[in-house]
């Protein structure tokens, strides 16, 4: 500023400025106020990288997986110089933070780790050893052979599974260790006509052991898949013959006529339409299991590894 009302300053904000000197003495003043000063924040993010004396800045933490916020350590310089920590604690992790100082040095969020509690499976797996609080928690049944799932049960209150009577089920976890017990009975197999192993040529027929010419195969979806000439075979009928895509199989009383990769099937004259395409692997004809089971009138059960038909009743 200056005192001679005809003075005028080239720049008054500039540290350095010039003007015309008028025909009598003059007094200039150079005003000064306090510089803004820069927020340095560690385990978050201010609103703003520089502040003045006295300026509000808001501040949010970020927390990585398994963290919890503790609260904000606030470091001040005062005038003379002195760090001071700030008497005040903020516990939000998005809050406010006045300058009390000269200067704000760092702002700090201080974390925790998470609270984990174990987990233990009786008669199966889970995608975790232990977790934290509000974890889902996915849990598999390993069956033994020749049993089934009755249910799911877990040791921990207030706590539910979400299928406890499916293999694969899921759960919260709670702010304590939980116990989860898969719970099994004996299977009763029905006694088969035609038995059969996945991935396998062997073949029960009617209790005597024979070989399949091609394997019974499952789809990555879980069909079973049955060679359908090699198990018409093992009942007697050898005739079939391929006309492009069609597939006839013909004897004394069946006819079957069938496209590739097609639904429909035709037997003794009578179209069906089936659950699953009929198909060609590896140079072989599939038919599903539950469509060989209806459409020549057996009953199937199928495992993991075994399928069976036999006559219901």
């Amino acid at each position: 500023g200056s005192d001679g009302k005809n003075l005028n300053l080239a720049n008054k904000s500039n540290a350095v400025t010039t003007f015309v000197m008028i025909d009598k003495a003059v007094s200039i003043k150079a005003i000064f106020v306090e510089s803004p000063r820069t927020v340095s924040i560690a385990g978050g993010i201010a609103d703003k990288k520089m502040a003045d004396k006295g300026e509000k800045i808001t501040v949010l933490a970020t927390l990585k997986e398994g963290e919890v916020f503790k609260e904000w350590e606030v470091v001040y310089v005062s005038a003379a110089g002195k760090n001071t920590k700030s008497q005040k604690v903020y516990k939000d992790t998005f809050t406010n933070i006045e300058k009390e100082y000269q200067s704000i040095t760092r702002i700090r969020a201080i974390v925790e780790k998470k609270a984990t509690y174990p987990i233990t499976v009786e008669n199966g797996t889970a995608d975790h050893t232990e977790a934290t609080a509000g974890t889902v928690v996915t849990v598999t049944a390993v069956v033994p052979e020749n049993q089934k799932l009755v249910s799911w049960y877990i040791d921990a209150e207030g706590v539910e599974l979400e299928s406890p009577l499916s293999l694969n089920t899921t759960f919260v976890m709670p702010s304590s260790p939980v116990k989860v017990t898969a719970a099994f009975e004996e299977e009763k197999v029905p006694s088969g006509l035609l038995e059969m192993t996945v991935n396998s040529r062997d073949i029960l027929n009617h209790g005597k052991v024979g070989k399949l010419s091609d394997p019974v195969r499952v789809t990555a979806g879980g069909m079973v898949l049955v060679p359908l000439f090699s198990v018409l075979e093992s009942l007697g009928v050898h005739e079939y013959f391929e006309y492009y895509d069609l597939i006839v199989v013909e004897d004394e009383n069946l006819k079957i006529e069938a496209l590739v990769n097609a639904r429909e099937i035709a037997i003794n004259g009578k179209n069906h339409v089936m659950s699953y395409p009929f198909c060609q692997i590896g140079g072989c004809y599939y038919l599903s299991a539950p469509d060989f089971s209806r459409l020549f009138g057996y009953e199937v059960y199928t495992t993991q590894n075994r399928v069976c038909f036999y006559q219901g009743g």
